[in-house]
Formats: C-alpha cells, structure tokens, sequence
C-alpha cells in the first residue's frame, strides 16, 4: 500500500510504503475437489482488500458522505493447487477506472500455483467523499466487490 503525502502527514508513525506477506493452508473440502466453483480464499485478513478502504466504505449507502483517502494499493493471492488437480480455467482480470480512481485484477498460472493480482490507485480531491464523488466511486466500488466474487474449480489432471 503507498500511502498519498497528506495521509503521511496524519499518520506519521507509518512508512510511505510496507509489505505484508504470510502463508496459510485451507481445510480439506471435498465439494472443491469435485469441481464446485469456489472464490480465491482472502488470505490473512491484516489490511482491508483494495478497493474496500480508499475509495470509501462499501458498508454505507451509495450516495452517504463517506471518509475517502487517496492511495496506492496491491493485492497478490496465490493458491498451490492440490495434487492430481487442475483448474478448468482462469477467470477473466477486470479493470474499472473513472475519474478517481484506477483498479486492475488478472490472474495467472504457473504450474500448479493460480495467483491474482488485484491494484487500485485512488485519487480523490476531498477527505470526505460526498455527491457526485461518491456516486462516481459508489459505481466502481460495486464493480470491484463483483471482481472479488470470480471463481475457479478444480479438475483432474489429465496425464
């Protein structure tokens, strides 16, 4: 996450820049196994998602005056595939972009690693988004909540 110089100048203590990495296996679920579609798992939940702090709450109504920051955000989640299995195929990357802000997702495989990579740059003129801000940012945020639900299932190998 970058922080915007005046979000610097309020939280001073911060660096302009930090990384957050971790690792973490899921429970076996046997439905995954035998193709269900599933959602990329959030990974550990340390920071809010891009898309979900900088461009405003997406807990309040579209046209509420909500806080806003401007920003740099990225998100790499990878999932190792398990033995004996494949995806059936990746999803498709989406970019929103408006006057705001610019989000960008895709997905990649190497081997028998799936990652997406999701990116949002936030520029707002305000600390408080309201009016024709907020419906501007309300619209992409909807959009980027929808790229968060793409799924994957898994498939046997073929050998």
């Amino acid at each position: 996450m970058h922080l915007s110089p005046a979000a610097r100048r309020r939280c001073p203590q911060l660096a302009p820049t930090y990384t957050v990495s971790g690792s973490f296996e899921l429970e076996a679920r046997p439905e995954f196994l035998d193709g269900k579609p599933f959602a990329l798992p959030a990974g550990l939940r340390l920071i809010v998602r891009p898309g979900e702090f900088l461009p405003g709450s997406w807990n309040v109504s579209n046209l509420e005056p909500t806080p806003c920051v401007s920003g740099h955000q990225v998100e790499e989640l990878s999932l190792t595939l398990p033995p004996g299995r494949d995806i059936t195929s990746l999803p498709g990357g989406k970019t929103v972009e408006n006057r705001y802000l610019s989000y960008h997702s895709d997905w990649t495989q190497a081997g028998r690693v799936v990652t997406a990579r999701r990116e949002i740059a936030v520029k707002v003129p305000v600390a408080v988004c309201r009016e024709r801000v907020r419906a501007t940012l309300s619209d992409a945020i909807a959009q980027i909540r929808g790229d968060y639900r793409s799924e994957l299932a898994l498939k046997p190998l073929v050998q």
